[in-house]
């Protein structure tokens, strides 16, 4: 469910983001631990459903490059350190903006 539905995975040195949501998950929230820390991911979904257009860690928008989807507009892939540097809280919030 993670991973193919709501689209969070490692790969090599990249967490990538890539959920496939119906347009009625918007607000739908997951807690999970991940790179040691404490993470609600939350989701908020426009009509596509796909591709997500932003993402943020407590409030603060990360760099991100898009993943290659041959039939699909593809998720965001953000460097592990990055998203390692960005979690600087005991509770932190993911914000995915598809």
């Amino acid at each position: 469910l993670v991973e193919h539905v709501l689209g969070v995975r490692a790969a090599c040195d990249d967490i990538v983001i890539d959920p496939v949501l119906p347009r009625r998950a918007d607000g739908v929230r997951m807690d999970l631990e991940r790179e040691g820390r404490r993470i609600r991911f939350r989701y908020e979904v426009g009509d596509a459903g796909y591709g997500p257009r932003e993402i943020r860690i407590n409030g603060r928008e990360v760099n991100a490059r898009r993943a290659a989807e041959p039939y699909r507009t593809g998720g965001l892939l953000v460097a592990r350190d990055e998203f390692r540097a960005a979690l600087d809280r005991p509770d932190n919030l993911v914000d995915v903006v598809v």
